[in-house]
């Protein structure tokens, strides 16, 4: 029976499981929860959730609260379940009815941020993408998902070898009342194929199709 991997959290901690309808489990939880509970993200159906689970839960052990509860960033735990679904998933539903969106599709739905000293703060975006991910199926991401995968790591090492310049150059948090992380174009590039599934995604054809729009 297909089922999807949920990441929860509640009073600081972390909670990995499986559902066929996360919603009502979110309610199931919240009702027997004192505090909130948040949904975090939730994986695409798959045929052997469990195995998946189980495969998270002991990479998570020595973070263990009781339960199926974790105390771990909740970042950390949204990478850890996207990166083991990728690897491991067995019979991922609906994959080949997602719908072919192209650059022109993601520049309707997300507004690219204004260039600031060479530099884009791409918190702001977080809400249009999830949005945009909504209509292939996809679940919400945060910031924070993209920067502690493996290849995200890579591709800054990358960038500031080929630009010869030192990570803050690359990637870089923002001052002020909102805050938030800025990175460069190249990197911002690289984000936006990771948070829109588009792998062939330009940056200067999403830019030219929002101005296109514009008009």
């Amino acid at each position: 029976m297909s089922k999807k991997i949920y990441v929860f959290e509640s009073g600081g901690l972390v909670k990995i499981g499986v559902s066929k309808n996360v919603k009502n489990r979110l309610k199931a939880i919240q009702t027997a929860n004192g505090n909130e509970v948040r949904a975090v993200a939730e994986s695409d159906f798959c045929h052997n959730a469990e195995q998946l689970e189980s495969v998270i839960h002991i990479s998570l052990s020595a973070y263990k609260s009781f339960g199926e509860w974790f105390d771990v960033d909740s970042d950390y735990a949204v990478a850890l379940m996207f990166n083991t679904f990728d690897a491991l998933a067995i019979g991922v539903e609906n994959k080949l009815e997602v719908p072919v969106f192209s650059d022109y599709d993601f520049a309707k739905s997300v507004k690219i941020p204004e260039q600031k000293n060479g530099m884009y703060r791409i918190n702001g975006m977080i809400k249009d993408i999830n949005e945009f991910r909504k209509k292939s199926g996809r679940g919400a991401i945060q910031v924070g998902n993209f920067f502690v995968n493996d290849e995200t790591k890579e591709e800054i090492a990358r960038i500031c070898i080929k630009r010869n310049v030192p990570v803050e150059f690359v990637k870089s948090s923002c001052k002020g009342k909102y805050g938030g992380t800025k990175v460069d174009k190249y990197l911002l590039e690289f984000f936006l194929k990771w948070a829109s599934g588009i792998k062939s995604l330009c940056l200067d054809e999403v830019k030219r199709h929002s101005e296109e729009l514009k008009k």
